[in-house]
């Protein structure tokens, strides 16, 4: 899945020595709006600051050069996924009753240019 996301825009991965712990991007659904996505392997938890700091940088410099001024993500609300996204610079926005494929709700979370 991660590799059809990352054929819709632009993405970057994170190595640690020849194992990717971490991946991210945005894929632009249309003018303006794009939808980020994440995959993060267990070992990423143990860089999770430096992580957080290049996913920021990354939203921030691909947003400007889509010129986009909204970027969405869905996530779970469970561990630190909300922590996580608050921590992005991103907002709760909704709630989705049973949208995940287990029957899990998301939570719209969404980033906003003006709000950097």
């Amino acid at each position: 899945m991660a590799l059809a996301l990352e054929r819709r825009g632009p993405a970057f991965s994170a190595w640690v020595g020849n194992e990717v712990i971490a991946c991210c991007g945005i894929a632009k659904l249309w003018k303006g709006v794009g939808e980020a996505w994440t995959y993060l392997s267990p070992a990423a938890k143990q860089r999770k600051l430096e992580l957080t700091r290049q996913c920021k940088k990354f939203i921030r410099e691909i947003a400007d050069g889509l010129g986009l001024w909204r970027v969405q993500s869905y996530a779970k609300d469970e561990g630190n996924n909300l922590n996580w996204h608050y921590m992005l610079g991103f907002w709760l926005e909704a709630e989705l009753s049973s949208y995940f494929p287990d029957g899990t709700n998301a939570c719209v979370m969404a980033w906003f240019k003006d709000d950097q």
